[in-house]
């Protein structure tokens, strides 16, 4: 019986594979790559909350306007939404085997907890697996819910996230009006603050020792779970479009979609165009603070204009790829997305090897042009890599303990020689 419900529940064969899907996982792993150059190499995190820039090169300063505008907050919203969409898949296919799917779907999720507080505090503070194992437990009251209901609760959290925005803008207001000496003396420390921040952080990260590095990863952990109750707003919805579209089955009939997907290009399009432009200019603003107006544009453009610019990207390459010429040239993202976890997971370590001091000690001396290079490089020693071991063994390594860790002693009874 053991070996029977082992065997059933084992991770997805090739052939059962959805082409799609890890062609955008991999188009997904090349964005947040390149985004995230900019927080493995500086205190990005900080400088950004006092409107600081950190380049000074016409270049680098076109490169990272470039990069924000086409891949702030575009790629992660895309991998959230296709984290919701994998959770239905996975659902679906429990629940034909077991009579607890919601139980093996917590286990992956406590395996992916694990994964991510190891990455987060050993290795680099950006990790967004321990966001998503957490905010993926919020997931499993959506199991048994309708569609329609998914939608809901969606624009229940974008309105929600509308109303903080509205006190900021007000606050805002406020302090335009009527800022006393109290306010701006506020205003000042907390710059200074941060200033500070950025400072031990070029020092911890560029010239510390493994201890010092460590500490200030903590750190840098602590400020970023500080904000977390953010996150929940941006990424529970992006899950729960995935969950939708999984529900819905419009991954298993992707011919009868496509005229809908049409649409769906053009009006992610027409709107995400503008909202990005909208936060990208106030991003860049001198002014932007918490107590500014350009932080309140930037938020509304953030909240929208990143996920639509993100479902624009994926329903580009879901249409282009359903022609041969253009499947064939996007080939090669498939076998990064087949390996999805494994490759995020290694750009941590080549990155933080090129910039922390424990590696080549770069941190602070590459500008976003270089960087974007760098990035290419990594990417392209991932294909490489990725065409590698699939060519030998059916999944990752990172996906095989993963897989290992949710379905525990059941998967140790099956065959090494099944095609996983």
């Amino acid at each position: 019986m053991s070996y029977l419900l082992a065997t059933s529940l084992q991770p997805t064969a090739k052939k059962e594979r959805i082409i799609e899907l890890d062609i955008l996982r991999g188009l997904a792993l090349l964005g947040i790559l390149i985004v995230n150059m900019a927080y493995f190499n500086s205190p990005i995190m900080y400088s950004q909350l006092i409107g600081m820039e950190l380049w000074e090169g016409p270049i680098d300063r076109v490169m990272e306007r470039l990069i924000f505008f086409f891949g702030e907050g575009k790629f992660y919203t895309m991998f959230s939404f296709l984290f919701g969409l994998g959770f239905i898949i996975f659902i679906e296919r429990a629940k034909e085997k077991v009579t607890r799917p919601r139980l093996l779907f917590l286990r992956r999720l406590a395996s992916l907890l694990v994964f991510g507080l190891i990455h987060a505090f050993f290795f680099w503070y950006g990790d967004i697996l321990t966001i998503y194992g957490l905010v993926g437990l919020l997931l499993l009251f959506f199991v048994y819910r309708q569609p329609r209901t998914l939608l809901i609760w969606t624009g229940i959290m974008v309105f929600l996230y509308f109303i903080l925005i509205a006190f900021q803008a007000l606050g805002a207001w406020v302090n335009a009006h009527h800022m006393d000496y109290s306010v701006a003396e506020q205003e000042a420390l907390f710059t200074a603050q941060i200033g500070a921040m950025i400072e031990q952080s070029y020092l911890a990260y560029g010239q510390g020792t493994w201890s010092e590095v460590m500490a200030q990863r903590v750190a840098d952990n602590l400020f970023m779970y500080s904000y977390i109750v953010f996150a929940v707003p941006i990424i529970l919805p992006m899950f729960l479009l995935g969950a939708y579209v999984g529900k819905k089955g419009w991954h298993r009939n992707l011919s009868d979609t496509l005229p809908l997907l049409r649409k769906i290009w053009l009006f992610c399009l027409l709107t995400g165009l503008p909202l990005t432009a909208i936060k990208t200019y106030a991003y860049f603003q001198p002014e932007l603070t918490t107590y500014s107006f350009y932080y309140t544009f930037y938020m509304v453009g953030m909240i929208l204009g990143d996920p639509l610019m993100s479902f624009f990207y994926m329903t580009s390459m879901v249409l282009l790829v359903q022609k041969p010429l253009w499947r064939q040239r996007f080939d090669f993202l498939r076998p990064l997305g087949q390996m999805a976890l494994t490759n995020y997971l290694m750009q941590t370590l080549f990155a933080t090897t090129i910039f922390y001091s424990y590696g080549l000690g770069l941190y602070g001396q590459v500008g976003p042009a270089l960087s974007f290079l760098i990035a290419l490089l990594i990417f392209s020693l991932q294909v490489l890599f990725s065409r590698y071991w699939l060519s030998r063994y059916p999944y990752g390594p990172m996906e095989r303990l993963w897989r290992t860790m949710t379905y525990g002693k059941l998967k140790q009874k099956v065959s090494s020689s099944s095609h996983l």
